[in-house]
């Protein structure tokens, strides 16, 4: 009989493929509903998958332990289901990993090939995601990166591909979010970022996760990561050159392109909203109204503060800072979308030095979302908050950031 099969037929197994799909999936995905590709697209192909439907099975043990939290003899238990099923997963992908090796190396891979090699990525990426759950080791950054070299193979064969695309935004995201605490610009993402001026486009897998992450997002958000990865290389650029004038990049040359930008992934994000399927109520369109309006406020602030030499001063920082405070205020239901409010909570954190009754809240928020949607790294993005609001050498917390190195590797997600 199949492993699968074998395995859905044990009770405890066919429950964490039931957490994955009703729990794990939504905390997944930027907002949930009835298209959710993690659902939709990702569980059926692991059925298909011994290595991805290990992976789901393990981030479901690791996110049930994370919930129930240190110390319990169930949470135990479930980490040692997690160890068991990652292990099955790896040595799944070993395997798996060299098949592809003499697959791409045979020429263009058949329709057929294709789905087992994108479920392979899923693999990887699913496990990345899991590694998130213990983000303290790192090693959820070797996972996105053995994702992006999948995905680097396999570019030439994928056009058009439905699964491939959905993962393609994933690795996407996943890029924007480890890049904002990498400053390192000798370091693996950062430095792929830089070899986008001169490595030949046609080869760029950065250029084929930014088309399929803007033309196939799930949700209308992966446009505020386009502008977030933006920012962050040219902020990179700036300071690796000691210039006080912004740096020009092939495809953004001013503030004003940013500001383009940034309007138009705020529109497209309402577009979304309002032509998707969502079953919501009507205090959850609003509060998903404002968390849109929030990414667009935040991510006008990270702008600012990266790319403006006197930030402080900048006539619309005040303007975007209470803009962005009113709109996590104004949320009808705290925990609404908690695992999309980390980037906007963690700005505003980073502009309220000084305000003891804005931090109490803030700090409030996170722990409200983090018992709501797993702790993840938010532990330590509070801790650097707490560290943040009580040095008095800067205002910006890249700069504080970059004076305490490697502290600071914390993910905002």
């Amino acid at each position: 009989m199949p492993f699968i099969e074998v395995q859905l037929r044990r009770p405890e197994m066919f429950a964490l493929l039931s957490h994955f799909t009703k729990v794990v999936a939504s905390q997944l995905a930027w907002y949930d509903n009835d298209k959710n590709p993690w659902r939709s697209l990702i569980v059926p192909l692991a059925l298909e998958s011994r290595a991805l439907f290990a992976a789901i099975l393990a981030i479901s043990s690791g996110n049930i332990a994370a919930r129930l939290g240190d110390g319990s003899g169930a949470a135990r238990d479930y980490l040692q289901s997690m160890h068991l099923l990652r292990q099955e997963t790896l040595t799944s992908l070993s395997t798996d990993f060299r098949k592809l090796s003499t697959l791409l190396s045979a020429g263009p891979l058949l329709p057929s090939e294709l789905r087992w090699v994108t479920a392979t990525l899923a693999s990887v990426i699913v496990l990345s995601h899991l590694e998130v759950h213990f983000p303290v080791t790192g090693i959820w950054r070797v996972h996105l990166r053995a994702a992006r070299q999948v995905m680097r193979a396999i570019q030439h064969s994928s056009t058009g591909d439905e699964v491939i695309s959905f993962l393609a935004e994933e690795s996407f995201a996943a890029t924007t979010w480890s890049m904002l605490t990498d400053f390192d610009v000798a370091s693996h993402a950062i430095n792929e970022c830089f070899e986008m001026s001169t490595v030949a486009a046609s080869h760029r897998v950065e250029d084929f996760l930014e088309r399929f992450a803007i033309s196939h997002q799930d949700s209308g958000f992966a446009g505020f990561c386009l502008v977030l990865q933006k920012i962050t290389k040219l902020e990179r650029l700036h300071q690796q050159k000691g210039s006080d004038v912004l740096p020009s990049s092939a495809d953004c040359d001013s503030l004003s392109d940013l500001d383009k930008l940034l309007s138009e992934a705020r529109h497209r994000a309402f577009q979304a909203m309002e032509s998707d399927s969502l079953r919501m109520s009507d205090a959850e369109v609003l509060d998903v109204r404002l968390l849109i309006d929030a990414f667009y406020h935040a991510t006008s602030i990270y702008k600012i503060r990266s790319l403006v030499r006197y930030a402080s001063s900048h006539p619309t920082l005040s303007y975007h800072r209470e803009q962005l405070c009113n709109a996590l205020f104004a949320f009808r239901n705290a925990d609404s979308f908690a695992q999309d409010q980390t980037w906007p909570l963690f700005v505003a954190g980073t502009e309220c030095r000084g305000n003891p009754s804005r931090q109490s809240w803030i700090s409030g928020r996170f722990q409200c979302i983090m018992a709501r949607s797993c702790a993840l790294d938010r532990q330590r993005v509070l801790q650097f908050l707490g560290a943040f609001w009580t040095q008095s050498g800067t205002d910006h917390w890249i700069d504080y950031a970059r004076q305490i190195g490697a502290d600071a590797g914390f993910l905002i997600l």
